[in-house]
């Protein structure tokens, strides 16, 4: 079968499905906070910040999807989000909790936003007629702008320490609750923007598998943002309802899980395509009248003689390249080192052109360990090391690479130190010195290994290199039919986190309404309407569960303050009466009283006068003279009557003893 672009109107990939994981939680964490009711100005920034960040992920899923050069204009988009992304979120730590002065606030708006139309109008100029390149790695169209590529991930960089520096300042200058927020939210952002745009950089140097890259991407990405939506919600004081917070945990939750499943799922993918094509190459060399309509040419190399022939070519133009010399010779020298019983003693003796002695300096170092082991666990370095010295400027180039050759590389050490030797006594210059330098790094494929080319007249191919005896033979494939393997296994996880999100952002709220909103807003409206002093409220219960408990036990609190306040109300009414009744007791009670109290003194004055004779004073005037200074305990009046009682009796008295008077007193 013959492929093509029209075939199919998206061809996914792994990267799709990453990128559409992240545009489906970013795009949810955007219309989160812009359905915030009320919302700050932190608030605004923060949404549109992570708006353009969606269209970031957007540009990303199209790239990936689309096998199309002009999908390279991806850039534009990603480099417009990036600078105008950083822009807002410095404008959130200016205005979070509060904000800062207006016209620094505003000052800094205008200065950088003027500086991010400028930077992006800049690249868009510099790649407007740049050639296009797709890079295997990744799978995505690109502009063969290394200059322009560099210059923006500087710019990039100092963006960063723009927004940097006004939340350092929040974090010093805040106290409480708003300092943990400031730091919970730009640890936020360390995961979900800072750690992915490092680890893009490392990716497009080869540093780190575009895979891997991807993969952190997205789960960091999806982390981050869900970081920082916890410490908005819970340090900001913005008003957020309890059900975006469930979408945004079962979206967090699910986009992970798949983000987990599938990353594995799609190595063992590209394993199986290894294994199917590398079984069909073979297939092909043995059966001459299978030709399938994917089939683009069939090479063969010559180990003795070292000619490349043509077996078969569906193309008008020959595939063979300049390159392809240096390839396979250094093909068949693996070859060789695998096939031998002692790969060093081989080594020491094999004939080996310039460029391979620093592969041949790799494999010594490690004679013992099995080549394919050796070659795959370097691959990263070796990739990385090579997209360095590419982007080397070629004037002064020497200068240039020494400086990087002078460098610890690592576990290719013995291939850099060949390297600078060659450098050092080469007398080539420029360009010419590059492309001598850059042959020492020509790839060594292995038989069953996956072969990435492009052919000068554009044409993509996947090849595998097949031993068979008197030389290696190469098998090449369309790279659309790598696409079309990938595809069925992408779109499936396309549509599972479609459907997910639909699930989520349509289907959550149809579930929950009568479980969870209806009830929700019943006993919400309820509280409202007891607030406004409206006690006639009964909430009907649909569901027994805790809500239908709560509705109840609110019902029953509403009849026990109307209860209450009836009684009151109607104590109110008959107050006046109540204490007209009570006035009329008290008196009654009174008039008792002074009744008992007058029978009371008149027994006292009886009293007084019985006791008074027994306390006379009847000694007369002589040499003992006797007083009585009474104070009785309790004073009464009896009708006109005033007297006391209570106290000590005293009496004095004259007695005779023997004819002999006395004065008698007692008391």
């Amino acid at each position: 079968m013959v492929y093509s672009t029209e075939d199919g109107f998206m061809l996914h990939t792994y990267y799709s499905v990453a990128a559409l994981n992240l545009v489906a939680f970013a795009a949810f964490f955007s219309a989160f906070l812009f359905t915030i009711k009320g919302k700050s100005r932190f608030t605004w920034n923060l949404a549109i910040a992570f708006t353009f960040y969606t269209c970031m992920g957007v540009a990303y899923f199209l790239s990936a999807a689309y096998d199309d050069p002009i999908l390279s204009f991806h850039r534009w988009m990603t480099v417009l989000g990036t600078f105008f992304g950083c822009l807002f979120l410095g404008l959130f730590f200016l205005s979070f909790p509060r904000p800062v002065t207006g016209w620094l606030y505003w000052l800094y708006f205008g200065i950088i936003a003027v500086l991010s139309v400028l930077l992006t109008a800049n690249f868009a100029w510099e790649t407007l007629d740049a050639p296009r390149v797709f890079h295997f790695e990744g799978h995505y169209w690109d502009f063969a702008a290394d200059k322009a590529s560099l210059f923006v991930a500087i710019w990039i960089l100092g963006y960063i320490v723009l927004y940097t520096i006004p939340s350092i300042y929040r974090m010093v200058r805040e106290k409480g609750l708003s300092r943990l927020g400031a730091i919970g939210i730009y640890v936020g952002f360390v995961f979900a923007v800072i750690i992915p745009a490092m680890a893009n950089a490392l990716s497009r140097d080869g540093a780190i598998d575009r895979g891997l890259f991807q993969t952190l991407w997205v789960t960091l990405g999806v982390l981050g943002m869900f970081w920082i939506l916890i410490f908005i919600v819970s340090t900001s004081g913005e008003k957020s309802n309890l059900l975006s917070r469930i979408f945004a945990i079962s979206l967090a939750t699910t986009l992970l899980a798949i983000q987990a499943i599938s990353y594995p799922v799609f190595v063992e993918k590209e394993k199986d395509f290894d294994r199917i094509f590398y079984e069909r190459a073979q297939r092909i060399l043995l059966e001459e009248e299978q030709r399938p309509d994917d089939l683009l040419y069939i090479s063969h190399y010559d180990s003795d003689s070292r000619a490349i022939t043509v077996d078969y070519n569906r193309m008008s133009e020959s595939p063979v390249q300049d390159a392809w010399d240096r390839e396979y010779l250094n093909a068949a020298l693996r070859r060789q080192v695998v096939e031998s019983k002692d790969p060093e003693s081989f080594l020491r003796r094999a004939y080996l052109e310039n460029y391979q002695q620093g592969y041949m300096a790799l494999m010594m170092r490690d004679a013992d360990r099995p080549l394919p082991d050796l070659w795959s666990s370097t691959l990263t370095d070796r990739a990385y090391f090579k997209s360095k010295i590419r982007k080397l400027p070629d004037d002064d180039f020497r200068t240039g690479v020494l400086a990087l050759l002078a460098k610890d590389q690592g576990a290719i050490e013995p291939l850099a130190s060949v390297m600078e030797q060659f450098v050092n006594g080469s007398k080539l210059q420029g360009p010419e010195l590059k492309a001598a330098v850059l042959e020492y790094l020509t790839p060594m494929y292995g038989k069953g290994e996956r072969i990435y080319r492009t052919l000068e007249n554009g044409q993509r191919v996947i090849s595998f290199l097949v031993y068979r005896k008197g030389g290696i033979h190469e098998v090449a494939f369309e790279y659309l039919s790598y696409r079309h393997f990938i595809h069925p296994q992408a779109e499936s996880f396309i549509i599972v986190i479609l459907a997910i999100t639909a699930v989520v952002v349509i289907g959550y709220p149809l579930f929950f309404y009568t479980a969870l909103l209806k009830p929700l807003h019943s006993l919400l409206s309820g509280v409202r309407r007891v607030n406004d002093g409206d006690l006639d409220v009964e909430l009907k219960v649909g569901v027994e569960d805790e809500l239908g408990f709560l509705s109840r036990s609110f019902n029953d609190m509403v009849t026990s303050i109307r209860g209450a306040r009836k009684e009151l109300r109607d104590y109110a009414d008959k107050l006046e009466e109540k204490v007209q009744e009570r006035t009329r007791e008290l008196e009654e009670t009174l008039k008792s009283v002074r009744e008992l109290k007058h029978q009371q003194d008149g027994d006292y004055f009886l009293t007084s006068l019985l006791i008074k004779p027994l306390g006379t004073n009847t000694v007369p005037e002589g040499p003992v003279s006797v007083d009585f200074i009474l104070k009785q305990k309790k004073s009464f009046e009896f009708k006109h009557w005033k007297e006391r009682i209570g106290g000590d009796l005293c009496g004095a008295h004259r007695i005779y003893l023997h004819s002999r008077p006395f004065a008698f007193f007692f008391n």
